[in-house]
């Protein structure tokens, strides 16, 4: 006679205790739960399948022959119509989503960290970068041989001389505008730029795109002076020439590109545009040494 007893603990903690006999060659059954007969059955020979309910939980009680021997199962119905199961998919559907926020959460707090951890890094990593090369850096002429433009991002491919060789290197930019330097010129082929890398280490080096050279500076006069002259047809060479000189005694770079991107919107160059060079011109002492000065 085969003998079986599971146990059950339903959702509020109350405890079952379920129990068959049954007699493989008579095939009476007897089914209890906790000490209570709940089912007789006689001459159960073959698979059979019993609904059994504790309180308002369906179970299904199998009974399968196979290969001539008997196998027991005794497993909660879930996919029944009924009060018990649509209140558990209910609050199973509920729990799924908590579990999707809480670790939805936990996946948004881990990348947040590694993002922290990653930019901090980063940063010290620049940081030693710019040590290395301020204590033991010399400083050369980087030569910007080609560009190559591919979205929000640019190649610069620029060539060097570092320990008495001739270096090759590629800068990638990745930025809204990363075709123009700090201070709001154009970057082109054949422009010229200090560089610093580490003595007898050429691996470490950093292209300073905000200290052209001093040729460089005066082909950005130049281009200025030109872009001046095509706006302001009128005005006298020498006046020209002046006003351009005396926004790079006043602003700097900033002052050149002032006066080469005057016709450009914020949108086109966020650095010098239409907006900057007004500010520029009409700016008093602007005005009053241009009064002096260039007319």
């Amino acid at each position: 006679m085969a003998q079986f007893v599971w146990t059950y603990v339903n959702d509020s903690g109350k405890r079952y205790q379920v129990g068959l006999y049954h007699g493989d060659q008579s095939g009476h059954l007897v089914v209890h739960c906790n000490s209570s007969v709940v089912l007789i059955d006689f001459n159960v020979l073959e698979t059979k399948i019993y609904p059994l309910f504790l309180d308002e939980d369906l179970f299904d009680l199998t009974i399968e022959k196979k290969d001539g021997q008997f196998r027991y199962g005794f497993e909660l119905n879930k996919k029944a119509d009924i009060p018990s199961n649509q209140e558990r998919k209910t609050r199973d559907k509920k729990h799924w989503k908590q579990t999707l926020l809480f670790f939805g959460g936990m996946l948004i707090l881990v990348f947040g960290i590694l993002f922290f951890m990653l930019h901090v890094n980063k940063r010290q990593n620049v940081a030693a970068k710019e040590s290395l090369l301020e204590g033991a850096g010399i400083t050369t002429v980087a030569h910007i041989d080609h560009i190559i433009t591919d979205g929000p991002q640019l190649t610069l491919f620029l060539s060097f001389v570092a320990n008495n060789q001739a270096i090759r290197k590629q800068l990638i930019r990745n930025s809204d505008f990363p075709g123009i330097t700090p201070f709001g010129m154009p970057l082109n082929a054949g422009d010229e730029f200090q560089l610093r890398y580490l003595r007898g280490n050429d691996s470490v080096w950093e292209l300073q795109l905000e200290h052209p050279t001093e040729q460089q500076i005066a082909r950005y006069r130049e281009l200025a002076i030109a872009k001046h002259s095509e706006n302001t047809p009128q005005l006298l060479p020498e006046s020209v020439n002046c006003l351009v000189e005396l926004a790079y005694e006043l602003k700097g770079l900033a002052g050149i590109a002032d006066f080469y991107a005057q016709k450009l919107t914020p949108e086109e160059n966020p650095y010098a545009n239409e907006l900057t060079y007004k500010r520029l011109i009409r700016d008093v002492p602007f005005q009053k040494r241009a009064e002096e000065q260039c007319w």
